[in-house]
Formats: structure tokens, sequence, C-alpha cells
């Protein structure tokens, strides 16, 4: 109990409870509503690295159809410009949106990015194609990124705050399986469009073929119940407000001071979420408001309206921000991209690259779902420590690997048998750690207040910083040499060992509130 007494229900929260009718007994909840509320955001994850995977064949392809240098690397990074740029609305917007109706709006934007890819005009027809003949394809590409940006932030969000603790982990950490699958699909309808159609038609045919997957998740999508969490948010927030604060004007029931649409259908979610349990669901509920009204206060002007001071208002938000930014960064910094780059060159030059590319694909996938089934027994922190110290080891063989050997120089038989045995064991190692863990953990540590503009900032800095290691990437390999380059890759992933060690709490086996409460 804290010093308030906040373990007992406050007469706001009892009365609120009184005046909803009991629940009878309720089956358990059907399977079809919990794969609903895992697969829509799940499927939305795979449309992500399903743009992943289409895109380097399609770059392949409009290569071949005579695309210059400078609009391939365009037509590569503008789905990334676009999740930047709706990644910086979540952070602003996200709140008012809502977990369900952001991953609506991240599904539609797939579908008409997807179709728009697939008719959009392209001008070669000169030798120094510049940016504009490829100008309608760049924006199709950005709009279909400003999908991912918005659902990669909802996605980890809903699952967070929909589903019981048990599962918790387990399932958001099946939602990276879903990306990598996306990644593998991507691949197959390269391979499958790419030598089979004629050049100008095989780069739509894999750009349309997301449709297959993004117009079952917008119909799915329509039917998706919204968070409970944020419902007991936006009631708190609304009710609690005895004016509408800085918030320009919500609408309809937004603006109810008494909110019991937001607490009834509140109240209807945690109560699917429980199997029916009525006791529980309506326990649940209770930590939850209590937790938002218990809440330390931001210390910055304007409860319904979203400021930047929010985010390091209090030391929870502080400390939360540290953890999962550091996360973020390490996640970025520590060399993923330049190992699988060295990786596709070798298997390439060998004639393999398709095969290589398809067999790291599934290789992620397994040890993705081993880190997903083990995540709530043997916890976040755990995990993350002994992938980062895997990709510290494994970094350190390629530097030895690549040792004397000129950046562009060739590499012996010797050589790239142990590079490539490096490459699985930082594959590996990185789908224990990172891979699943850094947005589970990021979804389940901010405050309820600040979690959604607090997972924007999250995305933004993932994709900003990815964007930056990749563009210098190239000029870091001339300067240093790969083995350089590499030693100082595991020179950072041991950093990022001593930051998890020192910084990451472990979350297993708690809800929410209780992480929350923990972190104060």
């Amino acid at each position: 109990m804290n010093r308030d007494g906040a373990d007992q229900p406050d007469d706001d929260t009892r009365r609120l409870l009184e005046r909803m009718p009991a629940s009878s007994d309720q089956d358990p909840i059907p399977v079809r509503v919990w794969a609903m509320r895992f697969a829509v955001p799940a499927a939305v994850g795979s449309l992500f690295g399903l743009d992943i995977g289409l895109s380097s064949g399609a770059v392949r392809a409009l290569g071949d159809a005579g695309l210059g240098a400078a609009q391939l690397g365009a037509v590569a990074s503008a789905s990334l410009f676009g999740a930047l740029v709706s990644s910086a609305l979540a952070l602003r917007f996200g709140d008012s949106l809502g977990r369900a109706r952001e991953l609506r709006l991240a599904a539609l934007l797939f579908v008409v990015g997807a179709a728009l890819q697939a008719v959009a005009p392209l001008d070669i027809s000169t030798e120094s194609a510049s940016l504009a003949g490829s100008g309608p394809l760049l924006a199709a590409r950005a709009v279909y990124g400003l999908g991912i940006g918005f659902g990669m932030h909802a996605a980890p969000l809903y699952i967070a705050e929909s589903t019981p603790k048990q599962l918790r982990g387990l399932l958001l950490s099946a939602k990276e399986a879903a990306i990598v699958t996306g990644i593998l699909l991507g691949y197959i309808s390269s391979a499958v469009f790419g030598p089979n159609l004629p050049v100008d038609v095989s780069w739509r045919a894999m750009f349309a073929s997301a449709e297959a997957i993004a117009v079952p998740v917008l119909v799915l999508s329509a039917f998706l119940p919204e968070s409970p969490r944020w419902l007991c948010l936006k009631s708190v927030q609304t009710g609690n407000s005895s004016s509408s604060g800085g918030g320009g004007g919500g609408g309809g029931e937004d603006e109810n001071p008494t909110n019991n649409t937001f607490a009834v259908r509140a109240r209807e979610g945690f109560i699917q979420l429980y199997d029916g349990n009525v006791a529980e669901a309506d326990k649940n509920m209770q930590l939850v408001m209590d937790t938002l009204r218990d809440a330390e206060q931001p210390k910055v002007p304007g409860q319904g309206s979203f400021s930047l001071g929010d985010l390091v208002a209090t030391k929870s938000a502080r400390t939360s921000l540290v953890i999962g930014l550091g996360l973020v960064l390490f996640q970025q910094i520590t060399g993923q991209p330049s190992v699988l780059y060295y990786a596709n060159r070798i298997f390439a030059e060998a004639g393999g690259g398709f095969e290589f590319a398809v067999g790291v694909g599934v290789f992620k996938l397994v040890m993705t779902l081993g880190s997903a089934f083990a995540v709530d027994r043997v916890g976040r922190r755990t995990l993350l420590m002994t992938g980062t110290t895997g990709m510290a080891v494994c970094l350190l063989v390629l530097s030895a690997a690549f040792h004397g050997t000129p950046s562009s120089g060739a590499l012996s038989t010797s050589q790239q048998i142990v590079i490539a045995l490096g490459v699985l064991g930082y594959v590996g190692s990185y789908q224990i750690g990172f891979g699943p863990c850094t947005w589970l953990v990021l979804s389940e540590i901010f405050p309820i207040r600040i979690r959604s503009s607090a997972l924007g900032l999250g995305t933004l800095t993932n994709f900003g910083s990815n964007l930056v290691v990749a563009s210098v990437f190239e000029a870091q390999r001339q300067a240093l040499g790969s083995s350089g380059l590499f030693g100082l890759f595991a020179v950072i992933a041991l950093l990022a060992v001593a930051f998890e060690y020192s910084f990451v709490i472990e979350t297993k086996g708690l809800s929410l509130e209780e992480i929350e409460r923990k972190i104060t």
C-alpha cells in the first residue's frame, strides 16, 4: 500500500464500478478473439517485413530496367522516410487516435501504398534519369512507409495493453517472428515474379503482392476491439478534467465528463481479457484506474495536451526513457545491417545469394520463435544480455576473420567459412536478444500516461538511427577497414551488455501497472 492508501479504490472508481451492471457467467473467451487480438497487429508487422523483402527484389529489377544508382537508393529508402514522418505524427497524436484506430489507419495506408506502387508511372528514358522521373513511385513508397511508422508504433502498444501478463512476452516476441516471416515472403515473391515476368512488370507485381496481406488485415481491423487500458486512460483524462484543457475539441464521448462510455467499454474489454472472470477483470481494471489517478503528475501544464516535456517530467518517465531509447540505439548501432551486407556479398559471389537470404531468414525465424517461447520463463533482461554477449563474441570472430584483408580484397575459402559461421552466430544471438526483446521491453516500461508518445519517440529513433547507420556505413568501412569496423561494433556490443546490466529491469510476470510502480 502506498502512503496515500492508493491500493484501495478511490470514491470515483468505486462509484463508477458500482454503477456498472454485474456480469453474469460467461463462456471462456473464444479462440477467434484471442487470435484477432494478436493476428491483426502481427500481420501489420509482417507487412513491414514484407517491404524489406520485396524492395530488395524490386530494386534489383528496377536496376535491370535501367534505373540509375541515385534513383535506386531513393526507391529503397523512400518507405523509411514515410515511416519517419508517421512516427513523428504518432508521437504527437497517438493517444488521440487510439491503438485500434491507428492499426486501421496503418492497414489502410498499406493497401493504398501497395496499389500506388504497382501502378506508379516511371520514366527511365534518359540516361542520367533524374529523381523527378521516379517521383510518383517515390511518393507511393512513402505512403506505404507511413503505414510502417503507424503500424510499428501501434502494434506493440496494442498487444501489450490487450493481453494478460502470462502471454504478453510470448505474443510480443511472436510479433517479431511475424516481421521475419514477412521478409521471407518478400524474398519468395521476388523469386517468383523476378525471373518469370518482363522487367517492367515484375517489380510492379512484387509491390502489388502486398495486397494479399494488406486487404485482409484492413477488413479484420474493422472488428478489432480497442485496448481496454487506452479506454481507461481516456476515461480518467476526461473524467478528471473540470474543463477541456488545452486539447482542441474532441467531440462526442470525449467531452462527456462522466465518460460512462469509455468506462463501460473498458470493463467489457477486461472481462474478455480475463476469460469472463468478472472478479479478476474488475480487480485489474480498478488497478489500472488507480494507477492512472495516483501516478506522479507531470510538472508541465496542460494535462489533456501533449508536450515533449511530459516525457522527462517525472522520475519514472526519465528512467523508462533512458532504458527504452538506450535499447533502441544499441539495437541499431551494433552492426546488423553491416553483418548482413558482407554475408550477402560472400554468398552472391558464390552464386547462392537468394538461397542464403532465405536460409538466414528461416534461421532467424527459428531463433525468434525459440526466444518467444522462452521470454516469459527466462526473462527479458537475461535474454537481452545473453544475446548481446553472443553478438559481441561473433563480431570479434568476424573482425579476426577479416584481419589483414583489404576492404576490396578477395576472401579465401577458409575466411568465407569462418565469416558464414560468424554471421549465423551473430544473427542467432540478435534474434535471441535485441530482435524480440527490445520492443517487448519498450511496450512495457513506460507509464501509461506517456506510453504512446514514448513509443512514438522510440520508433522515430529506430528509423532515424537506421537511416544514419546505413548512410555512414560505407565511409566507416573505407576508413576503418572491415576488421576495424567489426572490432568497433564488438566494443559497442560490450557497452550494450554493460548498459543492459546496469539499467534494464526484469518485467516478466508483472502487469503493466506493477511495472510502472516498480520503476517509480
